[in-house]
């Protein structure tokens, strides 16, 4: 798959990964877990954005389609969507509303 679409979406800048000060999340999901089952047997790779709304509707604008309304907690928000690829995707970033 192309990075292209990421690029114009996202506004990403491929960056040379120093691992300087990088923060890590990992969740692992077993069959148990009723709550994930939309991500199908492949791994949700997440993308740290400053808004994820702004982002959104850029995407949404692009016709990329996501599964369901933004969702929030405390200190964070992310939004899940489906690649050309099929595989779930995730917008995370810090609460903004």
């Amino acid at each position: 798959m192309s990075r292209r679409p990421y690029r114009c979406c996202l506004i990403l800048s491929p960056k040379p990964d120093t691992n300087a000060g990088a923060t890590h999340e990992l969740h692992l999901y077993g069959p148990e877990d009723t709550d994930h089952t939309v991500f199908g047997s492949r791994p949700c790779v997440g993308f740290l954005v400053d808004d994820v709304d702004a982002t959104r509707r850029r995407m949404e604008a692009l016709g990329i389609l996501f599964l369901s309304e933004t969702q929030r907690d405390v200190d964070r928000e992310w939004a899940h969507y489906r690649g050309p690829d099929g595989t779930v995707y995730e917008l995370i970033g810090p609460r903004m509303r």
